[in-house]
């Protein structure tokens, strides 16, 4: 079998290169992957929805006069499901829960991913995803570090379940989150109707609570270089009762391959965090990695800008079964 070759900025790169590069990381057990819906649409091929089947489905069955804007330029798909809501008769409340529900029921006709889990279990490296299905989780626990100082009587936020992972074991610390195999929702997930970010009020009070969690509870801005990572319980400097790990200690203290994932300017919270992160590990001299997987239609001058200066490794690779499979076996 000869060399698979791969593209990035350096020249002669190839898949056993970046396989290296992973390894490497993920020997000092920080090493994580950031999955988008590009998985579902290679593994789920007709069967899987894209971002835009979604918000073109909620549209259909919001039985509005007006069909689907076709605009492309100077409107984004979440203003598109923005202006959907604005149209619905009912109260607003009513009409953000029923999409919700559709949405559930939309990822729940999905299939298990089985032989990519596999794959992923057999790395033993957190995953981080956007998607709100649970392909990914057959036979896996749902857990969640829980906090009743930070939730109080609540317990448990399922707007932001930021602590909540899928996994075959239960994490007892921190360091167990880098060194394991579990799934984490970003952007939430159909298990919490609640925590599904659709629209731009939903990724704003997702963007607020994240910054909040990570000044008031992980301590994350007033980490220095002699303390590596923020959120220690046992660091005396950094100590706060509230504190429990959630995936974003992975982001922010991992080195992260994304792939399948489009990373447009409208996806502002995720490019805020992705910024966030740079400006963090700059300040701790971290050299943490990235690598951004994609192909070169979806790549433009913009996009190539933006995540050299966030720190990542721009990877082509325009075979899917290289991208979508090969990838992960190292």
């Amino acid at each position: 079998m000869g060399v698979t070759k791969v593209y990035s900025i350096t020249p002669d790169f190839t898949l056993q290169n970046i396989h290296e590069e992973f390894q490497a990381e993920k020997d000092k057990a920080r090493f994580a992957f950031v999955l988008g819906n590009g998985i579902n649409i290679y593994y789920n091929d007709a069967n899987a929805f894209s971002w835009e089947d979604l918000i073109r489905s909620l549209w259909c069955k919001a039985g509005l006069c007006e069909g689907f804007p076709e605009i492309k330029q100077g409107l984004s798909l979440i203003e598109k499901y923005d202006i959907m809501c604005v149209k619905m008769p009912g109260k607003w409340e009513d009409i953000l829960k029923s999409n919700q529900v559709l949405v559930k029921e939309t990822f729940s006709q999905g299939r298990f991913l089985g032989f990519f889990q596999a794959q992923l279990m057999k790395l033993n490296v957190p995953v981080l995803t956007t998607n709100y299905d649970n392909y990914l989780e057959n036979d896996l626990k749902k857990e969640c570090f829980k906090n009743g100082v930070l939730y109080k009587s609540k317990g448990y936020s399922e707007t932001y379940p930021l602590g909540e992972y899928y996994t075959t074991q239960k994490f007892m610390s921190e360091e167990d989150i880098y060194k394991n195999f579990a799934v984490w929702h970003i952007h939430g997930t159909i298990n919490h109707i609640r925590s599904l970010r659709l629209g731009t009020a939903d990724y704003m009070g997702l963007l607020t609570y994240v910054r909040d969690y990570l000044k008031d509870v992980a301590n994350m801005y007033n980490v220095t270089k002699e303390h590596q990572e923020w959120g220690i319980k046992d660091n005396a400097r950094n100590k706060n009762e509230k504190y429990q790990p959630t995936w974003l200690n992975i982001f922010y203290n991992c080195s992260l391959c994304i792939n399948g994932l489009g990373l447009e300017p409208t996806e502002t919270f995720l490019r805020w965090l992705l910024i966030s992160r740079k400006k963090y590990l700059d300040r701790i001299g971290s050299d943490a990695k990235g690598w951004y997987i994609c192909s070169l239609k979806d790549l433009d001058e913009g996009k190539m800008y933006f995540l050299q200066n966030v720190g990542f490794k721009i990877v082509i690779i325009e075979n899917n079964d290289v991208r979508y499979n090969e990838l992960f076996d190292f």
